[in-house]
């Protein structure tokens, strides 16, 4: 069980490190409703470096009277 636990954790450590593909510089973006943080990743297949803004909500859900329109 010991083996099985340890080779688990050294895949998960292997594909942690392996799929690491972000610049550790950040970009801010100043926005109407306040400046936005974000970073400079780069894609896997083509190494093009683009700005990432994770975790920004769009838009609220429709409830009520607009649920289904």
């Amino acid at each position: 069980m010991k083996l099985i636990n340890s080779i688990l954790i050294v895949i998960t450590l292997v594909c942690g490190v392996c799929g690491y593909d972000s610049v550790e510089l950040t970009d801010v973006v100043v926005t109407e409703k306040g400046p936005v943080r974000g970073k400079f990743a780069e894609t896997v297949q083509h190494g093009i470096i683009h700005s990432a803004f994770k975790g920004i909500p769009y838009a609220k859900p429709p409830t009520g009277y607009l649920r289904f329109k």
